[in-house]
């Protein structure tokens, strides 16, 4: 994990075979490692987020490997933890849109979308086969991706 400007500030693992435990492993909480204000990948993801002017947000890391694998660099995620007030301001400093990539309709999206929403972010659900502000088809490029709320800051 690596904050914005680029310097480690801790680990993070997931299991990959359903038997291997634990699921999720990373550092512990410091003050250099606060999973509730690090976006995994944001480093890796800033100059396209700025170019596309539009950021998609996952649920873990892996998430992030596939959309970027699939050519969707302005890919980050949360590190195991709702998306917070911390991540929001980090998002903001973009000005760009933001696109809530999850694997379930009831994933993290509604208390999210409640909660930008109440601070003046426009908030629409996009269903599979709708498009983000690119033309790109989420869903459809990824398939484990099922529903997408898009949230235009």
């Amino acid at each position: 994990m690596e904050t914005a400007p680029g310097k480690t500030a801790g680990f993070g693992a997931r299991a990959i075979a359903p038997e291997d435990q634990p699921k999720y492993l990373n550092s512990s909480e410091s003050a250099v490692f606060r999973k509730g204000s690090l976006l995994f990948g944001l480093p890796q993801a800033r100059s396209s987020i700025r170019e596309r002017k539009e950021v998609l947000v996952a649920e873990g890391y892996l998430d992030v490997l596939r959309l970027h694998a699939a050519g969707f660099t302005n890919a980050v995620a949360t590190c195991g933890t709702a998306l917070t007030p911390e991540h929001a301001r980090a998002l903001a400093r973009f000005e760009a849109g933001v696109v809530l990539v999850q694997r379930t309709p009831d994933g993290f999206s509604h208390a999210v979308a409640e909660e930008l929403g109440s601070r003046g972010w426009k908030v629409r659900e996009v269903a599979p086969g709708e498009t983000t502000a690119e033309g790109n088809d989420v869903a459809a490029v990824v398939l484990v991706f099922v529903f997408v709320v898009v949230v235009v800051g």
